[in-house]
């Protein structure tokens, strides 16, 4: 997403929050916050043209394998923390909504572990009364420098050649300023790199961004994940 998708408290603040990646090598360029709009029937896996997709992930989309994640902070300070579990918990609820959504930790340790091994990265990170609970941030990696920049609905440099386009890393960041439900808080965040779209109270479903209805996905957002990755 080529903006960073932020959830609760719902005043935002502009200022943009950027975390290292220790593993990633190449720049990452900055982007606006949190006005992502591209999910609920308005593009799919191919709408790019040329038989390319322009959001989603290509490996569930083309490949059908799985996404490597690595556990809080990259095995870093808060991993094995309650924080950490609620990530986990987060995952395996993804991994039995019967989509296109695999994920799987390469180890069951803290071991930090490198791109591509792991493709979706959370954070426990204070970063003060922000406004916001979370963000994720989606990157598309150039094939020929290896840089990574942040893209939304045209991740357009794929890999390896002629691979076809889609994310190729996420970035999860929790602001351990404020204490929500970091369960929902994560299955809502994935939510965001599977290509769902933020929506406000008054919408019923786990991608509104105060929790004010449900913590689990409705099924019209499943469908979502599916339609997004041609599935």
């Amino acid at each position: 997403m080529q903006e960073a998708t932020t959830i609760k408290p719902r005043t935002l603040a502009w200022a943009v929050f950027i975390i290292s990646v220790g593993f990633v090598l190449g720049a990452m360029t900055s982007a606006p916050r949190a006005q992502a709009d591209h999910a609920f029937g308005s593009q799919n896996w191919d709408s790019c043209g040329g038989g390319n997709g322009c959001i989603g992930w290509k490996q569930f989309a083309e490949d059908g394998t799985t996404l490597g994640v690595a556990h809080m902070d990259n095995g870093g300070g808060s991993c094995g923390a309650a924080i950490d579990s609620s990530w986990a918990s987060a995952v395996v609820y993804w991994n039995g909504t019967s989509t296109v959504a695999s994920f799987t930790f390469p180890v069951s340790d803290c071991t930090p572990q490198s791109y591509p091994t792991v493709r979706v990265v959370p954070y426990a990170n204070n970063a003060g009364a922000t406004g916001w609970w979370a963000q994720a941030w989606n990157y598309d990696q150039n094939p020929s420098t290896s840089a990574f920049s942040a893209c939304w609905q045209s991740c357009s440099q794929g890999t390896g050649g002629n691979a076809q386009k889609g994310y190729d890393l996420s970035e999860i960041i929790l602001n351990t300023n404020y204490s929500p439900n970091w369960t929902w808080v994560s299955k809502h965040e994935l939510g965001h790199t599977l290509g769902l779209d933020d929506h406000t109270c008054g919408y019923s479903g786990l991608m509104d961004t105060d929790a004010c209805t449900q913590i689990n996905a409705t099924n019209a957002e499943l469908d979502e994940v599916d339609t997004i990755h041609d599935h």
